[in-house]
């Protein structure tokens, strides 16, 4: 199996701190978030909001290194810190993607998400959303907000490594 193959069937689940909330990220784009029953009517908007930062931070810190132990194996060298490169110009670069963020919001605005480089998540809800979503309508809210916050930063991401290396370096993420 090749390295592109094994990192979409790289699988990552997660669960939030307080356990509640579950993500399985499968690849680089499938995600499903699930609450355990009787969970999702028990937050307060502020409370979802934390477990939902908490647990993105974790999918995607999981994500990178199970990313980095498939790209490794491979003989390959995975550069995500600034030091780690060759040169000055790399390193600025390096340091440039740390900060680019992604934002994303739901359809109806209820979820708001940022996230820097995919390390850093924070989740905005309207307060009443839990009194007035049910969960799964709530559900696929958040999956939208951070489907658009992950596509945001990766274009931004590519608009950097293109300005950085040329065009040929656009792809990626």
């Amino acid at each position: 199996m090749n390295i592109a193959e094994r990192l979409d069937k790289l699988s990552i689940r997660s669960s939030s701190p307080d356990g509640n909330i579950r993500s399985i990220l499968t690849g680089r784009t499938n995600l499903k978030l699930e609450f355990r029953s009787g969970g999702y009517e028990a937050y307060t908007e502020r409370e979802l909001e934390h477990q939902l930062s908490r647990l993105a931070t974790l999918t995607w810190t999981s994500y990178r290194r199970g990313y980095t132990e498939i790209v490794t194996s491979a003989g390959l060298e995975v550069v995500f810190e600034p030091g780690d490169e060759w040169n000055s110009h790399d390193r600025e670069y390096q340091q440039a993607r740390l900060e680019v963020e992604g934002r994303g919001e739901s359809g109806d605005g209820t979820v708001r998400t940022r996230t820097q480089a995919l390390l850093r998540w924070q989740f905005k809800i309207k307060d009443g959303t839990v009194k007035r979503l049910p969960e799964a309508d709530f559900t696929r809210e958040v999956l939208v907000a951070v489907r658009l916050a992950i596509k945001d930063y990766r274009s931004q991401s590519s608009e950097l490594r293109q300005k950085y290396f040329g065009p040929g370096f656009a792809m990626g993420g």
